[in-house]
């Protein structure tokens, strides 16, 4: 549920829950029961600690590489030239 919201930018729990209760490309990722935004809020703030998140990331990135969709030999970045108004 974090990762969606991460991804997308949603800004808050509550409207990531709402996100993936209307969006079936989420349900498809995820076939529990969605869990309340409150408890994600709690276990976020009270249970899991930096250790335990940066754990979780690189076990992502660990399973991404080993699907073979991981490569460092390309780095895409996202960048727009915005021209300054000089008037």
């Amino acid at each position: 549920m974090m990762l969606i919201q991460h991804i997308y930018g949603i800004p808050s729990l509550r409207r990531t829950v709402e996100e993936i209760k209307m969006n079936v490309a989420y349900r498809y990722l995820m076939n529990e029961q969605i869990t309340h935004f409150s408890t994600v809020s709690y276990n976020f703030k009270h249970r899991y600690t930096e250790r335990t998140i940066e754990g979780i990331l690189y076990w992502i990135l660990n399973e991404i590489e080993g699907a073979g969709y991981l490569s460092p030999e390309t780095v895409f970045v996202d960048g727009t030239h915005i021209k300054a108004n000089k008037q």
